[in-house]
């Protein structure tokens, strides 16, 4: 790889282009397109009008607030109008939520990102980031195509490392990432049984929510090792937009990592002095020197 630039683009990046691409945006959406679902995100989660909180919140499920709410499918074995349906009420009202978490959310932002319109060149001529170097190499966190169609990047220089909104059956990357490993049963071994098999299939549903809600940011770089390894020769880094959250620091971590050179330079956009405050933070926990980093706005840079 002959760069020496690279670029790492987030959310910002596209909101700045005139884009509506953020959380708040993607909410007003399904309440029009799907409003049992926009009903059941404000019962379960709570978080700021932020992608990267929304993901994180992902992972603070209440799978025990999701039993006591379903609690009332478990029909007693002793009811004298006991039927076989009453075996799966229970395990099928849990599935219900956990599926529209797991596999609805992520077929409603997929849904969405495929309508919102990608302005070209000319569209943006007054709000162009004239030091987007066509020839850089780019990370983008974004499943839009705003850099190929807006700036005129070539495909094979840019990494949409959480996938790309082509058709309706993309596999886009949402979620939190906390391990699923790391998470309590609703139940404990010496209760295993005596346990309600019920109980037991729906805490089975739930450890599967916070599996497929996952983001397997570990498994993601491994499958693009050859990306991160080309990036030696890097003289210059630019955050765009991003928030560089806990939720995907485990990508700066490694392009840290990645880039051998003692002297690149990090040059970062913030949105405000609250995020300028996180980023120097953070890049302070990277290990970056100071030195090394400039802040700026997205248009000053």
């Amino acid at each position: 790889m002959c760069a020496k630039k690279l670029f790492v683009v987030g959310n910002g990046f596209d909101i700045y282009h005139g884009i509506p691409s953020s959380f708040s945006d993607f909410r007003k959406y399904l309440e029009n397109a799907d409003r049992e679902l926009c009903r059941k995100l404000e019962q379960y989660f709570s978080y700021e009008d932020f992608w990267s909180d929304f993901e994180q919140s992902l992972a603070d499920f209440d799978g025990d607030y999701l039993v006591d709410n379903a609690s009332v499918f478990l029909a007693s074995y002793e009811e004298d109008d006991w039927s076989d349906s009453y075996h799966y009420d229970f395990q099928y009202e849990i599935n219900k939520i956990v599926t529209a978490f797991s596999e609805t959310l992520k077929s409603r932002l997929t849904e969405w990102i495929l309508k919102l319109t990608i302005p070209s060149a000319l569209d943006i001529s007054n709000k162009r980031l004239n030091y987007v170097d066509e020839n850089a190499i780019f990370l983008t966190f974004n499943y839009t195509e705003t850099l190929q169609v807006a700036y005129s990047i070539h495909e094979s220089n840019v990494l949409h490392i959480h996938g790309k909104a082509e058709s309706e059956k993309s596999n886009l990357v949402l979620g939190h990432a906390w391990k699923p490993v790391n998470r309590n049963s609703l139940m404990s071994p010496e209760d295993l049984e005596n346990q309600d098999v019920r109980l037991a299939e729906g805490d089975a549903i739930i450890d599967e929510y916070f599996k497929a809600t996952y983001k397997p940011a570990e498994e993601i770089i491994k499958a693009n090792r050859a990306f991160f390894s080309s990036l030696h020769p890097i003289e210059e880094i630019y955050v765009l937009g991003h928030s560089i959250s806990n939720v995907d620091i485990i990508y700066f971590q490694e392009l840290a990592k990645s880039i051998i050179s003692q002297n690149t330079k990090w040059r970062i956009s913030y949105l405000d002095d609250d995020d300028l405050t996180t980023h120097t933070e953070t890049m302070n926990n990277l290990g970056i020197h100071a030195n090394l980093i400039s802040f700026s706005e997205l248009q000053n840079m």
